[in-house]
């Protein structure tokens, strides 16, 4: 693929069927608010529009007009990216300020899961984009930090991460009923 333009890393990503985000980070001067717009066709990346707060350690999710950067840094601001006209407004924060969370959702809804206030977190924040309104979903069976998540368009799954050791634990979270259940476990704990 073709390179990012900045180097950086505990950055967030979502995008659509064209394009993909790339926001937020470190860089080596600290945090930044620096997106890249990655075209899938063509392989292009051009730089995006710059996102309202800096931070790393933030999670993103989105549907196919816009995408959702959420948290971080032990912030609960949220950048809502949209992609057709590359505009960022704020977005309505996370109901609780955390970092190394994860994100997933479908086309009507975001969740972000977990991750480190002062202690490990359950806690969940349920974003809808028509609205853009902030609930508190159902929490995770485990805290922890630096997990991941992916999902399709009934249910997510929030996996691995990490407190004072890395698990291979899974929550299925199911957004119609906000319903969180123990999946199966990873096959390697990270």
């Amino acid at each position: 693929g073709t390179v990012l333009l900045v180097a950086k890393y505990w950055l967030a990503a979502t995008g659509n069927s064209t394009e993909g985000i790339f926001g937020g980070g470190y860089e080596n001067n600290g945090s930044t608010n620096y997106t890249d717009k990655y075209t899938y066709s063509g392989d292009t990346v051009v730089a995006g529009t710059v996102l309202g707060l800096a931070r790393g350690k933030l999670a993103a999710t989105g549907n196919s007009t816009e995408g959702i950067f959420g948290g971080g840094s032990t912030t609960a601001y949220t950048d809502k990216y949209t992609y057709s006209g590359d505009t960022v407004v704020a977005g309505t924060v996370l109901g609780d300020a955390r970092y190394s969370l994860a994100a997933t959702g479908n086309s009507t809804e975001g969740i972000f899961g977990g991750g480190y206030d002062t202690t490990y977190s359950t806690y969940t924040d349920k974003y809808t984009y028509a609205g853009d309104t902030v609930v508190a979903g159902t929490v995770l069976g485990l805290a922890r930090n630096g997990l991941a998540a992916t999902g399709n368009s009934t249910e997510g799954i929030f996996g691995g991460g990490a407190t004072s050791v890395r698990t291979t634990y899974t929550d299925k979270y199911t957004y119609a009923a906000d319903t969180v259940v123990a999946g199966t476990v990873l096959g390697d704990a990270r």
